[in-house]
């Protein structure tokens, strides 16, 4: 159900009234004082229930205006303020029409100060300029005066709006006609042979949503002439024909349900097809569907995928998948599968760490939410070629590459482990810190347990 929308207005009060001041014999009316200032009132009259009046000064206002005739409207009514516009126009005595001299817009009009005048000029009218016009004729004058007094608006009660006709639009369907032309098979032009069928398409449109498919099919090195077929290797015929899918009808096969290994497996190599092709698109639509999925068992396979192919975004969301685990999903994700085959030499890939014989490592979060090692043995660091046996605490930032948070040496007395004074500053984990120790340098040093010898940066 739509918002109700509901409607008032606001419409102004208004009443308009007309005077035609008529001067005859102007000429006679010169000089009436002996300084500019005197002047000739009109008859009142009445508008909006107030009553006004026009001055006439033949001689100007004042000494410096006295080339002009000055009009005034007066608000003659008494102890009153009212909201008014005036028009003071001129009668062409030759056809009639009436010329605007000077025009106000609505103002307050006050009968106890200067503000009961409009408007705010002395010089209406140049005395050269109307001797000489058709607007003075057998010495006769006619000034009109247009009056408008404004009352308090008008407002009508709260209505329910009523909404103006409207045609909904229809969803574009274009996808849906392009779609059919693989369905109906019309028109096909092109064969793949992929893993040993023969898949069937349209050049045109390969070409026009890929541009690798494009180069292959229309540029200087395309692979097939029409009547010949193209070979795909190293792809399934599902994964083709899901490709293809995409490219008709920009939408992925089925109806959105991804759950299930399978259908994971299928979103991952769609997204190597998507790259191999290079339509970004769907190779972003892969990677948001990758992502909604992580888990413990399917975050170290996606982690290795993002990073072969350049998926930074799903890379990072991996990363901080692992970051923010607890205990027990942290044990779930170096128990799955999926971590056991990560790649154990490239750091990046691989944020917790390495681990020799399968020995469990216990993991926890501290309040910097990095990962910290509580019980390690013999445990092999990334960029740390040298192995190290230690019982300690490290932290590990995951973020890519292996990071020192905090790595505490704890001295062996026979009370057991007790740490130093001194914690290291946080600093990164390279090459340079692979030392080891000369059997002579283990023997004497406190930090020698288990005729392993373990040393922290």
């Amino acid at each position: 159900m739509g918002a109700c929308m509901t409607l008032s207005t606001c419409s102004p009060e208004a009443a308009e009234g007309t005077h035609v001041f008529d001067i005859l014999g102007y000429s006679k009316h010169m000089g009436m004082g002996q300084d500019p200032g005197s002047y000739i009132q009109s008859g009142v009259f009445t508008v909006g229930g107030h009553n006004w009046a026009i001055r006439f000064y033949p001689d100007g206002y004042k000494s410096e205006n006295r080339d002009y005739i000055a009009v005034f409207l007066e608000l003659m009514s008494k102890s009153t303020k009212v909201r008014a516009s005036c028009d003071l126009r001129l009668v062409d005595q030759c056809t009639g029409l009436r010329s605007s001299v000077i025009k106000t817009g609505p103002r307050i009009f006050k009968s106890n100060d200067s503000s009961r005048y409009a408007p705010g000029t002395a010089q209406f009218k140049r005395r050269s300029e109307i001797e000489g016009s058709a607007y003075l004729k057998d010495d006769r004058l006619m000034i009109e005066c247009i009056v408008t007094v404004f009352k308090k608006p008008r407002v009508t009660k709260t209505t329910v709006a009523k909404s103006p006709p409207k045609i909904d639009r229809p969803p574009s369907d274009m996808a849906q006609h392009v779609g059919m032309l693989l369905e109906e098979k019309e028109g096909l032009d092109v064969s793949f042979i992929v893993g040993g069928e023969t898949i069937e398409a349209h050049r045109l449109v390969l070409a026009m949503r890929s541009p690798v498919l494009k180069a292959e099919l229309y540029g200087p090195m395309r692979e097939a002439r029409p009547g010949q077929c193209i070979t795909v290797k190293d792809m399934q015929p599902s994964i083709f024909r899901a490709l293809l899918h995409f490219i008709y009808t920009d939408s992925l096969p089925g109806r959105g349900d991804f759950k299930g290994e399978e259908n994971i497996e299928m979103i991952r190599l769609l997204l190597v097809a998507a790259d191999r092709y290079a339509m970004e698109r769907l190779k972003m639509v892969c990677q948001s569907i990758l992502c909604e999925h992580l888990n413990v068992d399917t975050v170290s396979t996606t982690l290795a995928l993002a990073d072969q192919y350049n998926c930074d975004k799903l890379k990072d969301a991996c990363l901080e998948f692992i970051k923010i685990s607890d205990d027990n999903t942290m044990d779930a994700i170096v128990a799955s599968q999926g971590f056991k085959d990560l790649k154990v030499g490239k750091a990046e890939l691989n944020p917790i760490s390495a681990f020799r014989n399968n020995e469990k490592v216990s993991l926890v979060k501290n309040e910097m939410n990095s990962v910290i090692h509580t019980s390690v043995v013999r445990v092999k660091f990334l960029g740390f070629k040298s192995q190290v046996a230690c019982t300690s605490t490290v932290s590990i930032a995951v973020a890519g590459t292996l990071v020192f948070g905090q790595f505490r040496l704890l001295k062996h007395t026979e009370k057991g482990y007790t740490p130093p004074d001194a914690v290291m500053r946080p600093q990164r984990l390279t090459d340079r810190y692979e030392v080891g120790a000369t059997p002579v340098e283990s023997s004497k040093s406190v930090n020698l347990q288990n005729n392993c010898y373990y040393y922290g940066a």
